[in-house]
């Protein structure tokens, strides 16, 4: 029977607790990381612009005046 308490298995589960701590760590950095950079490239765009989505718009005449890309996580609303 194999002792699990002797030193070095001891160290081996050490080792491998900081090695997953280490990981999770990064990911999590990473994940904040591409968070942020996305909510810097994101922008809205509000058809109509400040009178919004209505009946009494003249959209062909506000288009004329408006030009936007539209680029991945950009949105209109």
């Amino acid at each position: 029977m194999t002792d699990l308490t002797s030193p070095s298995h001891l160290l081996q589960w050490s080792l491998l607790i900081l090695q997953r701590s280490i990981f999770l760590q990064l990911a999590c950095v990473i994940a904040q990381l591409l968070a942020m950079l996305s909510g810097i490239s994101t922008m809205q765009f509000m058809v109509g612009g400040h009178k919004g989505w209505t009946s009494n718009v003249n959209y062909t005449e506000s288009a004329k005046t408006q030009h936007f890309y539209i680029i991945i996580g950009d949105y209109l609303s």
